[in-house]
């Protein structure tokens, strides 16, 4: 696999994370060296795992390799709507020097994944050198990307909204009234829309060099009609430096029910073309002068402190306390963990620190870089955090044991990843001398944390955010609500269409009606708590999580639950009575609060700023147990209201 070399490059304030990943052995021909570039938005959690395992193997096979966030992106330092489609373009070309002075070794070529490729074929354009391209699903143009983005707004609006919502003319006037919209974890706004749909690469000069295209569709989907991606591979090829090949995948750039971490289908045609376009050594030296490169790189990488850690800015202007971060890595078990630690201006003192797990299959960024904004905001209050990814997941080594996303969920809830939690709180305390951690995560991080909680006495609070009291999916197939969650329903105009049109789940609803009528005629026979959760919460209840959240608040520790205006949160209210109703002073550790018409990802910047504001004052609260009054002292005041 190869060594890989977590770094922090460029120029303040706007520094980028990147990761190098050293040749594991020597090539069968020329050493080359790529930068790899990642879609925008959502699309680049999704897929993010897979260009790391690309990546991989290009070093397993010899050759140098890059990955890097996009300013505004990952653990990059901005704000992605602050930056455009030419700025993604300086980003990779800073990417390109980074690697070329690091390695000794001139970039040979680019490789991209959706708009990523788009960005990788810019930028060869804009070099007008002879590099090769690896443009796997390339986004020809940007109208179309714009388009699309627009409809995950309305998609999203149309669930959500009660009543006709915006149209995609609408959206087009509000952004040119200077409105921000959300697109699945993408920023849009006037400028950047802008500066997308002046992309066409159906227009723009072919790139030099030799290209490799490649198309992902299901196998359903191989002959779309009026395929626009054709258009561009019949132009590059009608120039005679374009191969075309095509892999029967899924967009697992999208939510798709399968985990795509590995697809031999994608790299094998790869490392063919990268074979066939690859000439033998210049020199018979090349053994001592790529010995002496491996040297030279280890260390600018390890001697440069700069490298590892940095200072980042949050917001448009640097402020005037900001935090350290600081890419770490630590064994657990047989593989390598890798994560950020943020670390405040001032000496932590006594506090603990803060340890995030990951929300769902998303990396240590979170969706929307949720976990990033928070884990920044909460630094500079003067609390250190870490933010990991667990093993086969993000930068970390390892694979993971389940194939589905169904599959993932229900691990997570049995407790996927509370051994590297474990592992996590051990390097913490190791590296800080804190007394102990609060973990805290949105969704699948606040279950990892409260099952993790209940079994460590070293986490000393738990912070779950919209954690789901129900499994997602059961072994089996048994599904369905309890009949009131359908009975509330009955309120939104959305279901009564959705019923009405025959999109509903009849048969859900017969076994509720079902489950209703059973307990009607057993009532007044002793029932267990474990029957009346069932009973309220239907046969999808986690009753171990449940028992994980009385073990937690039986300890005693503080312990504070989110939520938004979702179902989570109705389900909650449904069995809170039974989840604490037997400890005696739950109500003074155990404290709760409604985000009022937040989604479960907190998406909409106030909702955000409420989110983080909360557990900023649940933190310093004087009364729990880490509460450490000599720490005012020693940081400067922090105004909360500053960071967005």
């Amino acid at each position: 696999m190869g060594t890989e070399h977590c770094i922090y490059f460029g120029d303040e304030p706007w520094r980028m994370f990147g990761v190098l990943h050293e040749p594991a052995m020597e090539p069968g021909g020329e050493p080359l060296a790529w930068v790899v570039c990642s879609p925008l938005g959502q699309e680049r959690g999704n897929s993010h795992r897979v260009l790391v395992e690309w990546s991989r193997v290009l070093a397993g096979r010899g050759h140098w390799v890059f990955r890097f966030d996009y300013r505004g992106t990952g653990d990059s330092a901005g704000r992605q709507e602050d930056f455009t489609v030419d700025d993604h373009v300086q980003d990779t070309v800073r990417a390109i020097r980074e690697l070329e002075r690091l390695s000794g070794t001139v970039c040979s070529g680019l490789c991209g994944l959706r708009f990523g490729a788009t960005v990788a074929a810019l930028t060869a354009i804009q070099r007008a050198g002879p590099a090769r391209l690896i443009l796997w699903e390339p986004v020809p143009q940007g109208r179309a990307y714009v388009d699309s983005l627009l409809r995950l707004v309305l998609a999203r609006e149309m669930t959500r909204k009660e009543g006709p919502g915006r149209t995609r003319s609408n959206l087009y006037d509000d952004l040119s009234a200077g409105a921000l919209l959300l697109a699945d974890g993408q920023p849009v706004t006037s400028r950047i829309a802008d500066s997308f749909v002046a992309v066409d690469l159906n227009a723009a000069p072919v790139p030099e060099g030799p290209v490799l295209i490649t198309r992902i569709r299901p196998a359903s989907e191989a002959n779309r009609p009026n395929d626009p991606l054709r258009i561009l591979c019949d132009r590059y090829q009608a120039h005679g430096g374009a191969q075309i090949s095509s892999a029967e995948l899924p967009a697992f750039w999208t939510l798709t029910k399968e985990l795509v971490s590995h697809p031999l289908g994608l790299f094998g045609p790869a490392l063919t073309w990268i074979e066939s376009t690859t000439r033998p050594p210049v020199h018979a030296r090349y053994r001592e002068v790529e010995t002496t490169r491996k040297m030279r790189c280890d260390r600018q990488v390890k001697n440069d402190c700069c490298s590892k850690r940095t200072v980042i800015h949050d917001g448009d202007r640097p402020c005037h306390y900001p935090a350290f971060e600081e890419a770490v890595e630590f064994p657990h078990q047989d593989c390598v963990l890798r994560g950020i630690l943020h670390l405040p201006p001032g000496e932590p003192g006594n506090r603990p620190a803060l340890l995030m797990p990951p929300p769902g299959t998303d990396n240590r960024s979170g969706h929307l870089r949720l976990y990033v904004r928070l884990a920044r905001y909460f630094a500079r209050a003067g609390w250190p955090v870490l933010r990991v990814d667990p093993s086969g997941v993000g930068d970390s080594e390892g694979v993971l044991s389940v194939v589905s996303r169904a599959g993932h969920s229900l691990a997570v809830q049995k407790g996927l990843y509370v051994a590297d939690m474990r592992a996590a709180t051990t390097f913490l305390l190791s590296r800080l001398g804190s007394p102990g951690v609060i973990e805290m995560g949105i969704c699948g991080g606040g279950i990892t944390a409260s099952l993790h909680a209940a079994e460590d006495t070293r986490v000393l609070g738990i912070a779950p955010i919209e954690i789901q009291l129900r499994y997602a999916a059961l072994p089996g197939g048994k599904s369905g609500d309890p009949l009131w969650a359908y009975a509330h329903r009955m309120y939104s105009p959305n279901r009564w269409l959705r019923f009405l049109t025959l999109q509903s789940s009849y048969r859900s609803v017969a076994r509720a009606l079902f489950d209703a009528a059973a307990r009607s005629i057993r009532r007044g026979e002793p029932v267990s708590n474990a029957e009346i959760l069932l009973e309220r919460m239907g046969p999808r209840a986690n009753l171990p999580l449940v028992q994980t959240l009385q073990r937690c608040a039986e300890r005693p520790m503080p312990i504070l639950l989110i939520f938004g205006s979702t179902d989570d949160l109705l389900f909650y209210e449904e069995t809170k009575d039974v989840l604490f109703g037997s400890i005696s002073d739950s109500t003074t550790r155990v404290r709760e609060h409604i985000v009022e018409g937040a989604d479960h990802a907190f998406s909409l910047p106030p909702h955000f700023t409420e989110l983080q504001q909360v557990v900023l004052r649940w933190l310093e609260d004087p009364d729990h147990p880490w509460a450490d009054d000599a720490r005012k002292e020693v940081l400067p005041r922090f105004d909360s209201a500053s960071t967005r």
